[in-house]
């Protein structure tokens, strides 16, 4: 899934910033050099972040998938410049699904200006559910199958509920 989302958020990019170049972050980026006369925005997966589970036994979380994007551009303010290309990016993105995922910026940086070149930082998340696909532990399981199961405050509060097989 993560490089499948990449891979639809590269296309995505690409199309709505035809004059810069629009690919996946490189595998060796100490040695990535800036070759296109306007531009470029490098995506990549930076990672997830998980809450506690919500479930008995935590199987079912939610993840908040981040997405990297590095702009590096030649100028701030022509349209070509780091201002137009995070509008354009944000107005491409936000609210976006990508893979069943729905996409909104969770912050934008500035990084660098290093040779006449400047650098952003925009990353963009996703909530998606997780669902886990391990067993229950033998006393959960045993638990869930039990005949009788009996619940501390009902609806009014105080009164136990049960549920019987």
């Amino acid at each position: 899934m993560i490089a499948e989302i990449e891979r639809d958020m590269v296309a995505l990019l690409a199309t709505a910033l035809p004059e810069l170049k629009v690919e996946p972050f490189p595998d060796k980026p100490e040695t990535y050099r800036l070759t296109h006369p306007h531009g470029a925005v490098l995506i990549g997966y930076s990672g997830s972040r998980m809450p506690d589970p919500f479930v008995l036994a935590g199987t079912e979380q939610r993840r908040r998938l981040e997405y990297q994007l590095v702009v590096k551009v030649r100028s701030l303010r022509d349209h070509t410049g780091a201002y137009a290309v995070l509008e354009t990016i944000r107005t491409a993105l936000s609210g976006q699904a990508i893979r069943g995922a729905r996409f909104y910026p969770a912050r934008e940086q500035f990084e660098d200006v290093s040779n006449g070149v400047w650098t952003y930082l925009a990353v963009y998340a996703a909530d998606v559910p997780w669902v886990s696909q391990a067993q229950f532990p033998d006393d959960v399981a045993a638990a869930l199958a039990a005949a009788k199961l009996t619940v501390m405050g009902g609806l009014d509060g105080d009164a136990p509920i049960t549920v019987e097989k």
